[in-house]
């Protein structure tokens, strides 16, 4: 609803130009780029090279073991090719990497109900006090994420003659992200839990410009191809199954806690019968998009303009799900 977004970034220059930045601030931050373009072959070939370092220490404390967390950690490079080997054709190709490892991330809780609380008590379990301020947590299994992206596209352009231009795109793009993280507490409750996304697309854009003195036109077709795949896991722990129960047998009497009444929820259901469980859910979802697009916009007095148009998109999705 807020319109089309056109981010156009630099291309390789015929002229050598390079360019450096840096900049510092608290919790170490430290945040870098650069890029470097030139010409390989006069008046033929250039490229251009650009690459980010982005660190910082974390910013939230884990009381279980006072390691930092929610700190960054990521680089990234970028490498173009730009080709002119006629006046009238050219071709841009560009390759990019991305990497991103980080111990993230946690959330200090802000809010707590009262189950939640009679849970806590029944295991004798202290959380940390809400506080907008508090930047600790205590967790005991390590928080986690990596983060994996590779990209390349070529555009060609051919400029017919003075009033025809075509334009072709093609742009491949492969993202990986595998998060680890637990139950925000020390307890064994689901001590282990993430989804590791994968995703792959594929597009291609073909469309024939045209400029006249009494109007301007584009058409064209373009194709798109979706790839997404989720491995949802949680490991359920020995904690989880008196935490949850407990706390309703702790609502009904004041003073239960696992240590005093534990021996007989055991009786009903032991705490190893929910520990070591494994629960996966697995997703995929393919996607396909095809359209064909033509716009005009008609001259009709300088201070006038009439824009007509017409697209047709044919879409198709085909997802599957399964757990155990």
């Amino acid at each position: 609803t807020a319109g089309a977004l056109n981010i156009v970034t630099s291309g390789p220059t015929q002229d050598f130009e390079s360019m450096a930045e840096g900049s510092y601030g608290n919790f170490n931050d430290r945040q870098f780029r650069g890029s470097v373009s030139g010409p390989l072959i006069k008046d033929t070939l250039a490229g251009r090279l650009t690459a980010y370092l982005t660190e910082r220490d974390g910013t939230i404390t884990n009381l279980y073991n006072g390691q930092l967390l929610n700190n960054r950690d990521r680089y990234g490079l970028r490498g173009q090719l730009l080709w002119t080997p006629q006046e009238n054709l050219r071709g841009r190709f560009i390759v990019e990497y991305s990497h991103e490892q980080e111990h993230c991330c946690v959330y200090p809780m802000v809010a707590i109900t009262q189950a939640t609380l009679d849970r806590d008590a029944y295991m004798e379990y202290q959380r940390e006090p809400i506080d907008p301020y508090n930047r600790d947590v205590k967790e005991d299994t390590r928080t986690a994420d990596t983060m994996n992206q590779q990209a390349l596209s070529a555009q060609f352009d051919w400029t017919i003659n003075p009033h025809h231009k075509l334009t072709s795109i093609s742009a491949f793009r492969h993202w990986t992200f595998d998060p680890v993280s637990d139950d925000y507490t020390s307890m064994q409750l689901v001590p282990q839990t993430g989804v590791n996304d994968r995703y792959r697309e594929l597009s291609q854009e073909i469309r024939l410009t045209s400029t006249y003195d009494s109007f301007d036109s584009v058409a064209g077709l373009y194709f798109l191809s979706e790839h997404t795949t989720g491995d949802e896991q949680n490991i359920l722990g020995q904690d989880l199954l008196p935490w949850t129960f407990g706390g309703l047998l702790r609502g009904a009497i004041p003073f239960a806690t696992y240590q005093n009444t534990g021996l007989a929820l055991n009786l009903l259901a032991g705490n190893d019968t929910l520990a070591g469980m494994d629960v996966h859910t697995e997703t995929y979802q393919e996607a396909r998009s095809l359209a064909g697009f033509g716009s005009v916009n008609w001259h009709l007095r300088p201070d006038w303009d009439l824009t007509t148009g017409l697209r047709y998109t044919y879409d198709s999705k085909h997802g599957t799900l399964s757990q155990f």
